[in-house]
């Protein structure tokens, strides 16, 4: 077991490594091209800062052989959650492409595009769904007499609040930098805008939003608040809710005045009651070790 995680954590690594070496001569790091006014350019700022990210947590996850990953997982929600806007641009791109009578198909900059967001994204889904798979819940010991019975520690009320705000400021950071401050999405949605209206714009904030946590709490049980303050969700054996109970969750959310209701005295929020589920302190496994003495015996 231990060899067939070392094997497909290396393999990722490896991947994810060469990708980013790429987007960084892409971007003219080794070639000395980069000006000090592109530094300063949103858009660029936009597509540098996740890629610096996803280099530092992947550095780490090396660097200690593949047991510190925080960063790394916050990098892989937010590339799992900027898919979409990939596909969108993609197909866009391949329209305006097609009515003006180029085939990008030829283009090797956009194959080379493409191909190395595909292969980002499929490191991201697989390497976040085997992390989050080590994740279990912190532990507290209560002696009740000779026997030791331990309970899993509810995450306070100022993890909760972090992991709302980091959550929000993600979401909102990826609909700015992606649609307002891209020319490409731009130009979509002030279509849909002419032939839609205003509400066009809150359907895409709701269906962002929904995608956002069903995607990453349904599947990777996580989100990037969460990686960032290491909480994960449990139902009430401890254990990782159903699908069903993240679907609840989800649509709990846009219940009004549903933000404020965690800073009860429990910590709980609506979305968490009404679900059957418990956001609690996270406790990385040694996987290592316990694999290591797995193989021993």
């Amino acid at each position: 077991m231990l060899h067939y995680y070392m094997k497909i954590y290396t393999r990722i690594t490896v991947v994810m490594g060469l990708i980013f070496l790429y987007s960084l001569f892409r971007y003219g790091f080794f070639v000395g091209s980069v000006k000090f006014g592109l530094l300063l350019n949103r858009r660029f700022l936009a597509d540098i800062f996740p890629t610096f990210i996803g280099i530092g947590g992947l550095a780490v996850f090396a660097a200690t052989k593949f047991q510190k990953s925080r960063l790394l997982k916050i990098f892989m929600c937010y590339n799992i959650f900027l898919f979409p806007f990939f596909l969108i641009r993609i197909q866009f791109l391949m329209d305006n492409a097609s009515s003006d009578g180029s085939n990008l198909l030829r283009d090797w900059n956009f194959i080379t595009m493409v191909l190395t967001n595909i292969l980002l994204i499929v490191c991201s889904v697989v390497g976040l769904w085997l992390l989050e798979k080590r994740q279990i819940p912190a532990f507290t010991y209560h002696d009740i007499g000779d026997t030791a019975i331990a309970e899993f520690s509810p995450a306070p009320v100022s993890l909760r609040f972090v992991n709302r705000l980091a959550d929000l400021l993600i979401i909102i950071y990826v609909l700015y930098s992606n649609i307002i401050d891209s020319y490409v999405l731009r130009q979509l949605f002030k279509s849909l805008l002419k032939n839609s209206g205003t509400g066009t714009f809150l359907l895409i904030e709701f269906l962002f939003t929904f995608y956002y946590y069903l995607i990453l709490e349904g599947i990777f049980n996580t989100s990037i608040g969460k990686c960032i303050t290491n909480t994960m969700i449990v139902d009430d054996t401890g254990t990782k809710p159903r699908f069903a109970q993240v679907i609840g969750r989800t649509f709990c959310r846009y219940i009004p005045f549903e933000p404020f209701s965690f800073f009860s005295r429990n910590g709980r929020g609506w979305h968490d009651s009404m679900s059957g589920t418990f956001v609690v302190k996270g406790g990385e496994e040694d996987w290592l070790t316990k694999t290591n003495d797995v193989a021993d015996t």
